[in-house]
């Protein structure tokens, strides 16, 4: 796939994106108009109360903060300083058609990451997907970059978690029973545009608190936010499959079969990326030590 070979680019450094090219969100594909609708399978903030939001930004900080300097609160931090962000364009007007949508899937996307966290923290191993069996072990092994740490939980939470958690399971957020079209296509591609933005002043704040290394390089954030776009169109395609499967034939075999055929895709691209991003002892120390004297609180 495409956006494998990108994986790998991406934490080698080696991709060469013109800066200027960088910064227009490109326009992604239209849905799949037969889309059809089916009822929620997940209800938490159905009606996506803003202060839904709050609570979510409020637990991630916590979980943040828990972690310290263990190498899994560089994605924690990540997604903290990222929810903000998205808080602020829900609560823009205008910025999405549907904000309370995008409300209650920013809660059930969260809700997944939360609850893999707790399973790994439990030693639970069989309430954890593999893609992020393969991310937890390396995170607390200590052995990948900050970069990867990121980039490694952020695959397993885009590509693994998005289709079903974020996308095809929650109420009504890739069209509702009276579209006759699947409109919650344009603000899950608006997110982008807030990824964009958030990108940089997020790698600047994971250099500040965790490694100093994060953002040496500055066109690595445009080529990250790239990436991200590659994968959150994958991800609606794969939600776009579970639905058509889950209309015809509810959530018994077929269904679980892609399900299962999503980890396994995302758990290929965090294993290439912890193949390409170990760090060196000398490294790791480094950072654990920056960390000590740097990490929020």
């Amino acid at each position: 796939m495409l956006f494998r070979v990108y994986v790998v680019v991406a934490v080698a450094g080696l991709a060469s994106v013109p800066m200027a090219a960088a910064q227009v969100v490109p326009p992604q594909p239209a849905p799949n108009a037969a889309l059809p609708w089916a009822a929620p399978l997940e209800t938490s903030c159905a009606q996506g109360d803003p202060t839904c939001v709050d609570r979510v930004v409020a637990s991630q900080r916590a979980l943040t903060l828990r972690l310290g300097c263990r190498h899994r609160a560089a994605f924690a931090a990540t997604y903290w300083r990222l929810t903000t962000f998205m808080r602020d364009a829900i609560a823009e007007p205008r910025f999405f058609d549907r904000p309370r949508r995008i409300a209650h899937q920013d809660v059930e996307f969260d809700e997944e990451y939360q609850r893999q966290t707790r399973a790994w923290e439990r030693g639970d191993l069989a309430q954890v997907t593999p893609d992020y069996r393969a991310v937890f072990a390396a995170n607390d092994a200590g052995i990948l970059t900050a970069q990867a740490d990121q980039l490694a939980t952020i695959a397993a939470h885009v590509l693994g978690d998005m289709p079903s958690k974020a996308l095809e399971q929650p109420q009504s957020i890739m069209r509702k029973r009276v579209d006759a079209f699947p409109f919650g296509k344009p603000d899950h591609d608006r997110v982008n545009v807030v990824l964009q933005e958030a990108t940089r002043p997020i790698m600047e704040y994971i250099a500040a608190h965790y490694d100093p290394r994060v953002d040496d390089t500055p066109e690595v954030a445009q080529q990250l936010t790239l990436l991200l776009f590659e994968w959150r169109e994958r991800a609606w395609r794969n939600a776009e499959a579970l639905r058509f499967i889950r209309a015809v034939s509810g959530t018994g075999l077929l269904y679980r079969a892609k399900l299962d055929a999503i980890r396994a895709e995302a758990l290929a691209v965090v294993r290439a990326i912890i193949a390409s991003g170990q760090d060196t002892p000398a490294g790791r120390a480094m950072r654990d030590a920056y960390c000590a004297r740097h990490r929020p609180t």
